[in-house]
């Protein structure tokens, strides 16, 4: 399981709006997120260090780019936001 969290929480910092990411880097970023919640679906959330990788990290760089400009981000995240419900 450490090399899942140490994948979920590269993919976390390649999303992260605030690091001035490349936009390329940041829509990779979000295909990979999105591959990895269809493909891991409920069982990412019953492991508690990936749950709180999620909640800590995941969520807040998602509904940071929620407000972004691009409207490419905008519906890359919102699609990751979707998919968490």
């Amino acid at each position: 399981m450490p090399c899942v969290r140490e994948v979920l929480r590269f993919f976390i910092s390649i999303i992260n709006p605030k690091d001035r990411n490349d936009k390329r880097v940041i829509c990779i970023g979000l295909d990979l997120v999105t591959v990895m919640l269809e493909c891991g679906g409920k069982s990412l959330v019953d492991i508690k260090s990936l749950r709180v990788l999620m909640q800590d990290g995941l969520y807040h760089h998602l509904l940071a780019l929620l407000k972004h400009e691009s409207i490419d981000d905008f519906g890359r995240s919102l699609r990751k936001c979707f998919l968490f419900i």
